[in-house]
């Protein structure tokens, strides 16, 4: 035991990459959710180009260069030196394909983004007792979706990194960290957008008063790095407004993408029963699914129970930090949440739990933290075996699910 605690961060580390690498190598080319189009962004930047509108849209029938192209940079960066190695091409066709080689080198640059969020991880729980370090890396650490979701090429690995990056940042009152963290918050899809209400809590809480510090401080904090990584709207406004009026490009969406068409509407409980499985038990595009007796207590007591010790917690009335935090990561919770029905309300409808991550997260950590003995136990023992169990299931069937992407070629 004295071994396991003086070499915990190492040892956890090792193991929550480990499960992040088999996922990575068990998920067949073109079996990922619109990883073609993450695909044909990082290719083109590894080519030293950017996509426009129009050209995204002919090679994959999606706006991909809405979204900041900083995140896709360390995939860009590894095929670039595929390439230079005479390992892959980095050959943009079309009609758009990608080779299993392609694939994995993309997916092992974009795994520097997962080794900077388990280091974030394990600094944020440093400060529990080995027990409680234990069940989180056990538990929030092997989510299912989270590691799916790490696996392969994709923004929304790049917002959790950020998420995780951001709040460290804020804890430890490190502003430097806090100004580059806002700034890599523009690299991310815009459901992650709702997280910068962080670094307004952080100003809000040390610069309230009226005076020339605060406002060196926010435009330091928040408004130079907001700027520079919006700095990408610039070209977006210039070239895909005048083809397709809109300023970020939204109105080429498809119709299927724009509105509800599959039957129920966006606030109804099926729209959240969906989301809260595909949180944890949903895989693909959707369509591969873990037992219900796996996915059921997650849905509606873990996450439920979470949630109520969240509230719990705001309610104590005691003035600390710890409640202070708690109301953050409470109006952290519900803005995420909340961003996920607008996107899917407004844009892309899309009943996908990987948006609402950051929420589930916190929900967890609060139910793990907080619950005390035997019920923690008790709960851990569920949540650990459901989680194995569920990220074995997930990669033997995505390994080869039916309906592989006809744009993507696995051979090598």
């Amino acid at each position: 035991m004295n071994v396991i605690h003086k070499h915990f961060a190492i040892l956890a580390f090792v193991f929550l990459f480990v499960f992040r690498i088999a996922m990575l190598i068990a998920v067949q080319p073109g079996n990922a959710p619109d990883e073609i189009g993450h695909m044909s962004m990082a290719l083109s930047l590894a080519q030293g180009k950017y996509l426009t509108l129009q050209e995204c849209m002919e090679l994959t029938r999606y706006p991909y260069p809405v979204y900041n192209p900083l995140g896709y940079l360390p995939s860009s960066i590894a095929l670039a030196i595929g390439s230079f190695l005479n390992l892959t091409s980095l050959e943009l066709t079309k009609p758009f394909f990608f080779t299993a080689t392609q694939t994995y080198i993309a997916r092992l640059g974009m795994q520097l983004w997962t080794v900077i969020f388990i280091f974030f991880f394990l600094k944020l729980i440093e400060s529990q007792n080995l027990s409680k370090k234990i069940a989180l890396c056990l538990t929030v650490g092997l989510l299912p979706q989270l590691v799916f979701v790490q696996s392969y090429v994709n923004l929304d690995s790049v917002g959790l990194t950020v998420f995780l990056y951001l709040v460290w940042a804020i804890l430890k009152k490190h502003e430097g960290h806090i100004a580059f963290s806002t700034f890599l918050l523009g690299c991310c899809k815009m459901n992650f957008f709702c997280l910068y209400l962080l670094p307004l809590f952080y100003l809000w809480k040390n610069y309230r008063t009226i005076s020339l510090t605060a406002f060196r401080k926010v435009a330091l904090i928040l408004v130079v790095p907001m700027v520079l990584s919006f700095s990408w709207l610039l070209f977006s406004y210039f070239v895909n407004t005048r083809q397709y009026g809109s300023f970020l490009g939204f109105n080429a969406l498809p119709d299927i993408y724009q509105s509800p068409k599959a039957g129920f509407r966006v606030f109804s409980l099926q729209f959240l029963n969906i989301s809260l499985n595909s949180a944890f038990g949903r895989f693909g595009w959707m369509s591969i699914r873990l037992p219900e007796v796996l996915t059921f207590p997650w849905r509606v007591l873990i996450l439920p129970a979470g949630l109520v010790i969240l509230i719990r917690k705001c309610r104590r009335k005691q003035g600390d930090a710890t409640e202070v935090y708690a109301k953050l990561f409470l109006a952290v919770f519900m803005a995420n949440v909340a961003s996920h029905y607008w996107g899917s309300f407004n844009n892309d409808f899309q009943p996908q739990g990987r948006y609402i991550l950051p929420a589930v997260m916190i929900l967890l950590s609060y139910l793990v933290m907080e619950v005390k003995r035997p019920w923690r136990t008790a709960l851990c023992v569920f949540m650990i075996t459901s989680s194995v169990l569920g990220i074995g299931m997930a990669a033997r069937k995505i390994s080869n699910p039916p309906g592989l992407a006809p744009q993507a070629q696995t051979s090598h």
